[in-house]
């Protein structure tokens, strides 16, 4: 599968935050999306995700054009802010976007990027850098064609940013991967993508 964008446009109230954005990543080829920020990476994120559709410019996928979001494309993602839901436990909101699993299989999951005795805990009761990893998980083990996570290193020490970085490759079996960072240090990709504030 190849995702493909061509000259994508994006404004706010006359103002363009992307202008002439393109980029293709394909299976198993990680796409890092950088710069300050300000510059649209997270809306470039939520244009891939179609949560927002651009002005002007397309997206393909194998080819043929696609509004994102659509049944074409199916993503899973990881969002700047966790997304989760603080009222259940963290296997709960795992088990809502991955429901082919059983609980058994998630709870082997979470063990290995929490610490023992979480997987019960309501979310809200878990520290900022353990929310995180919960929607790591939750995105890395939903069925999708292809996986965007707007910068999911943030709150993690070096330790686990490292374990999640290994986690991630090993579970996108194949799929495209589309990441934002603020930059590209210790962090391995295909092809890089720098956005500029206009």
């Amino acid at each position: 599968m190849k995702l493909t964008a061509e000259n994508l446009r994006k404004g706010y109230d006359g103002r363009y935050v992307l202008d002439g954005v393109s980029f293709a990543v394909a299976s198993g080829e990680t796409l890092l999306i950088t710069g300050e920020s300000g510059c649209g990476k997270t809306t470039l994120v939520r244009l891939i995700l179609g949560l927002e559709k651009p002005d002007d410019g397309i997206f393909r996928v194998d080819g043929r054009e696609t509004v994102p979001g659509g049944r074409t494309l199916t993503a899973a993602a990881v969002f700047q802010e966790n997304r989760l839901c603080g009222s259940r436990t963290a296997l709960d909101n795992i088990i809502a976007a991955a429901p082919s699993l059983s609980k058994a299989a998630v709870r082997e999951e979470i063990a290995r990027l929490l610490p023992p005795g979480n997987a019960d805990k309501r979310v809200a009761a878990l520290s900022g850098g353990m929310q995180r990893r919960v929607a790591i998980l939750r995105a890395c083990l939903a069925e999708s064609d292809i996986l965007v996570m707007d910068e999911p290193l943030t709150g993690l020490d070096r330790a686990n940013a490292a374990k999640v970085l290994d986690y991630i490759e090993e579970k996108r079996c194949g799929r495209p991967l589309i990441m934002t960072a603020h930059h590209a240090d210790g962090l391995k990709y295909d092809d890089r993508l720098t956005l500029e504030r206009l």
